[in-house]
């Protein structure tokens, strides 16, 4: 079988994915390594594809309370979407309610309420 790199890309995404969902975060951690370099490294780079890759490492991260680095992550794959959605679109909302939940369990709350009305006059 022969397989592109695009292929392995994700079948290294998926196993992560399913190492995740067992709570072998480190294990899966290192799939979505590995998945995201190989989206990155050639070109054109997929970007597009990449945020999913990054947006899985940051729910890893919020998983482990590593608050800090998921709350990067997280405004990393919000900048990548705004290249490729307006501004109303659901994908961004998410990342917005994402960072939202983020800065909660930090304990700023009044930061974490501004995700929610940038959804909201979005949206609106």
């Amino acid at each position: 079988m022969n397989l592109s790199n695009e292929d392995h890309a994700w079948i290294e995404y998926n196993i992560g994915r399913a190492l995740a969902y067992k709570g072998e975060w480190e294990e899966a951690r290192k799939y979505y390594d590995r998945a995201y370099d190989r989206m990155v490294k050639p070109e054109p780079p997929r970007t597009k594809d990449s945020f999913l890759v990054l947006h899985n490492i940051s729910v890893i991260l919020y998983q482990q309370r590593k608050y800090d680095n998921a709350l990067e992550y997280y405004l990393t794959v919000l900048k990548i979407k705004k290249g490729f959605y307006r501004s109303g679109h659901i994908d961004i909302a998410k990342s917005l309610h994402n960072i939202g939940n983020v800065l909660q369990e930090q304990g700023d709350y009044s930061k974490a309420l501004a995700p929610g009305h940038q959804i909201r006059y979005r949206i609106l």
